[in-house]
């Protein structure tokens, strides 16, 4: 069974955990508040000589409150990039309601031929008659940010779907006086050529600074986090194409869609090919392709893949 998150109110009165989004104890636990639940979290030099779980094992013992106290070795998650402990934190997030869709993308894989067939009505299929919601929200800083403004009372929100609309929503926001320049001044609707859209930067360091009005005459800012990378790579038939603003016909006319043949590992089962068939049965009710090639993995002398630690 699931073991409840134990959760305590900030002082917004929200419910968050007695640990810190830096990995540090909140203010509710007394005197151990603002130290870090793992000595690598530091900055070098900087830990103390116990760590807040030998602290708080050796505090337990002294006031008889410990049952029994010892060391054991167990494993534990660690980043493949740096090393450090991971600490497994509740998030919000937004979601793509894929449920709702995975009997549908089931069916449409029936009709792509996978080369070994095992791989497509096993593993794939098995993936997605189990299909879980697709978490699609990032809490990075580099990617595409997610196109979503709300207020702070989260009643009233608009998605930007181009530039266009971004554009225009930014121009009323400084007719309203929350916003005071449109960071995209210069740029031309309709004008589809590179140097125009040069003008145009998508990054969080921008947008972020962007305010817009609600429908009801509400400030309102961008959700914070980044879209999943994955969702990019699932895009790609379409975004090559800058679709649905040009080569309209690629698309809706199956011009260039869907691919006549990729290929990948195996291990894409979870990754480019799911997210390839999900955007295209959910946007278009079709495969994005016919035919996949997937290969096999050469891994290390332990069985692990070799291109993460």
């Amino acid at each position: 069974p699931e073991v409840p998150p134990m959760l305590v109110l900030d002082e917004n009165g929200t419910a968050v955990p007695l640990v810190d989004l830096q990995g540090k104890f909140t203010s509710h636990v007394g005197d151990l508040a603002g130290k870090y639940v793992k000595n690598e979290y530091y900055d070098a030099g900087q830990a103390p000589e116990r760590s807040v779980d030998v602290e708080i094992a050796i505090r337990l013992k002294e006031e008889n409150k410990a049952f029994k106290v010892e060391k054991y070795v167990h494993s534990y998650p660690h980043s493949w990039r740096t090393d450090e402990p991971l600490l497994y934190y509740p998030l919000d997030s937004w979601f793509i309601k894929v449920t709702d869709v995975k009997d549908r993308m089931f069916d449409l894989n029936e009709t792509i031929n996978w080369k070994p067939k095992s791989t497509g009505e096993g593993r794939f299929g098995n993936w997605l008659k189990n299909a879980n919601d697709w978490n699609l929200s990032r809490s990075r800083y580099w990617g595409i940010p997610l196109p979503i403004w709300r207020t702070e009372d989260k009643k009233e929100e608009v998605l930007s779907g181009s530039v266009e609309e971004l554009y225009n929503a930014i121009e009323k926001s400084i007719e309203a006086g929350f916003q005071k320049e449109n960071p995209f001044k210069g740029f031309e609707i309709g004008n589809m050529s590179e140097s125009n859209y040069d003008l145009v930067d998508l990054h969080k360091n921008v947008v972020d600074g962007i305010t817009l009005v609600s429908a009801s005459g509400q400030p309102m800012k961008r959700e914070s986090d980044l879209i999943d990378v994955w969702f990019d790579s699932g895009a790609m038939p379409y975004a090559q194409w800058h679709y649905p603003f040009e080569n309209k016909d690629k698309i809706d006319e199956n011009k260039d869609f869907p691919a006549n043949f990729i290929a990948e590992g195996v291990d894409q089962t979870r990754g480019w090919f799911y997210t390839l068939h999900a955007i295209g049965t959910l946007v278009f009710d079709k495969i994005a392709y016919k035919n996949v090639v997937s290969n096999g993995l050469v891994l290390d002398k332990n069985g692990q893949k070799m291109s993460k630690r």
